[in-house]
């Protein structure tokens, strides 16, 4: 079973066939329009790798790679993804989105994530530089 999904250049959900109900565990009309494809990645793997996985494929015509995706219960999924650009069907033919194919493997899949990465996050999360600009003024 393969999971078909097309988005936006902005990562919006435009089509999705039901192979990726299936996989990730959510009804089309939960997400067509509504949601994102990162929906589907753990933070880490969107901060450090697709954005070059899309310029991979914007450059290259496609991406192909294994990683590890999230359904709707919060199960880790091993796949194999494959990312083409779409395009416009008038004359001009400009990109205008991205398709990914995914298959579930069996095999186990590790992402490495740089400490670059994992700082970022944190930072993210813990919103350090908003709090510690609201607390240093307090000390100085």
């Amino acid at each position: 079973m393969k999971s078909i999904i097309t988005c936006d250049m902005e990562g919006i959900i435009l089509t999705m066939n039901t192979g990726a109900e299936k996989i990730f565990g959510y009804q089309k009309h939960e997400l067509i329009g509504k949601q994102r494809v990162s929906l589907f990645s753990p933070g880490e793997i969107v901060l450090q790798n697709v954005a070059s996985w899309l310029d991979i494929a914007s450059k290259k015509g496609e991406y192909s790679g294994k990683t590890i995706f999230i359904n709707k219960e919060g199960k880790k999924i091993n796949a194999k993804i494959s990312i083409t650009p779409t395009y416009s069907k008038d004359k001009n033919k400009v990109q205008n989105g991205y398709c990914g194919v995914t298959e579930v493997i069996d095999e186990s899949v590790e992402v490495p994530i740089s400490m670059t990465t994992k700082l970022i996050k944190l930072l993210a999360i813990t919103r350090m530089p908003f709090t510690s600009a609201s607390i240093l003024p307090i000390f100085f």
